[in-house]
Formats: C-alpha cells, structure tokens, sequence
C-alpha cells in the first residue's frame, strides 16, 4: 500500500494479492504529528511566527539581534527571506538618506548635546544646529565649512584666512617670510639683524 500526500481519493480494494493500493489522505494534520495544523502556506507562516515566544518586553534592541526580512534582489520576483541583524536597518537608513540629499555623512549624537563624530564633505551653517553648549568627543570633519566655529578647539588643521609675517617686507618663504594657517606649527626667530635694526 502507498499513501499519496497530495491526494484526498479513497484506495479501492480489488481482491488482487499483487496490486498497488495507494490512497490519499484527508483532514489537517497537526504540528504534534509532523504538520502545520493549518491548510494554506500563509496560515502556516502566520502561526509558526506568532506562537515564538515575545521574549522580554523591556530589553531595548541591540545591534546583534535579528529580524525576519524579505529579500527581492530589488526585483518582483524569487522572493526569500532572511534573518538579519538590527544594525542593517540603520545601515538602510543611512544610505537612503545619503543617496536621497547628495551628501557624504556620518553623525552620530551620545546624550544631551554630547556628539561623537560629525563628518561631513560639505559642511554649511546650518547643517548642524545645536541648542547650547555642545562636546564633541572626537573631531569633527569638513572640507569646507562655512560660518564660525564659536568656542576653542583643541587644534584647528587648517583656518580659513593666513597670519603672515614679513621681516623688512620680505618674500622668501621660510627665510624673511612666514606663512601660518594652522596646518603646522611655525617657529619664527625674530632678531635685530633680521628685521635690519
């Protein structure tokens, strides 16, 4: 005798010692005995998500954890799913946000005005609003930043205008001229026979 899964017909006996009685099946077979206890694929889907546990409802999210997320490949077909870290989802939302304004950024503020890293290509006034005083724990980043930096930072790698300083209008860098932006510290020996006293 043969069961055939896919089939609800009765086996019919014929008497005959050497045939092949092969019937079908009938009814939902339950999860305790190997099935799903529903009848289509997403009854199936729907109660296996929903009977996992909920786990703790006050343990905040972490990068680590895992979601269920369906993957196209972009497309309308071959659709699959896949468990995937929390963390993608910023990743999404990053990217989205950069594709979306033109812009090359990495923010990320800590508390209050406590900020971690800025870097920007572009950084305009205006971009960054803060509302009093703010920390930044690491640099802050920009090819171009226009408005003022109020405060005092720690070192600047280059300023926008140079501190030029001639001896007897000098014109030779580095001898009777010195040029300072920031980007390299200068030691300038000023002596009476340099500047012709």
């Amino acid at each position: 005798m043969q069961t055939n899964l896919a089939s609800t017909s009765a086996a019919q006996l014929t008497g005959n010692a050497n045939a092949t009685v092969t019937h079908g099946v009938t009814g939902t077979l339950g999860v305790g005995n190997g099935g799903t206890g529903q009848t289509t694929a997403q009854n199936a889907a729907n109660a296996f998500i929903n009977a996992l546990s909920t786990g703790s409802t006050t343990s905040m999210l972490r990068d680590a954890d895992y979601f269920i997320s369906q993957y196209i490949g972009g497309g309308t077909s071959n659709t699959k799913y896949y468990r995937r870290p929390i963390s993608t989802i910023w990743d999404y939302i990053e990217n989205k946000i950069e594709t979306t304004y033109d812009i090359t950024n990495t923010y990320r503020r800590l508390d209050d005005n406590d900020f971690d890293i800025i870097n920007v290509t572009d950084l305009t006034a205006g971009n960054l609003i803060v509302n009093g005083a703010a920390r930044f724990t690491n640099d802050v980043f920009a090819d171009t930043f226009t408005g003022n930096l109020v405060g005092t930072a720690s070192n600047a790698v280059k300023v926008g205008n140079n501190l030029v300083i001639k001896l007897n209008s000098g014109s030779t860098e580095g001898t009777n001229l010195f040029t300072y932006n920031g980007s390299a510290a200068k030691t300038i020996n000023i002596t009476a026979s340099s500047i012709g006293a």
